[in-house]
């Protein structure tokens, strides 16, 4: 059980490929880690801090990232159908090749490449 105002610590983790769909840990610390081609799917990620992380080919679809940082992230070909990125922090993130759609709920201010 999370309480409020409660943080977890998982830096630089090697979660490549793991299969975390609806993963519920919101405000996680996963700076630095890997996370290629994971699944990710419906996971609650709220405040999540994912700066400078590897979510290359990751799939976030439906994903709670509302808050979340990700600066400096790898998101390149990263799955984001119906993610919720609202009020999330994209500062300097590869976004190249993302797969996102009309659902997907971006920042106000980010530019994709």
């Amino acid at each position: 059980m999370i309480t409020d105002g409660a943080w977890s610590e998982l830096e630089r983790v090697d979660l490549r490929g793991a299969e975390l769909d609806g993963f519920d840990v919101p405000r996680t610390c996963f700076s630095h880690s890997n996370l290629e081609g994971a699944r990710l799917i419906g996971a609650k990620l709220v405040g999540a801090t994912l700066s400078d992380t590897v979510l290359r080919s990751t799939n976030l679809s439906n994903a709670d990232l509302r808050g979340a940082d990700l600066a400096r992230a790898d998101l390149t070909g990263a799955t984001l159908l119906g993610a919720d990125l609202t009020n999330a922090k994209l500062d300097d993130a590869i976004l190249s090749g993302v797969i996102a759609d009309s659902t997907t709920k971006w920042p106000r201010r980010v530019v994709r490449g």
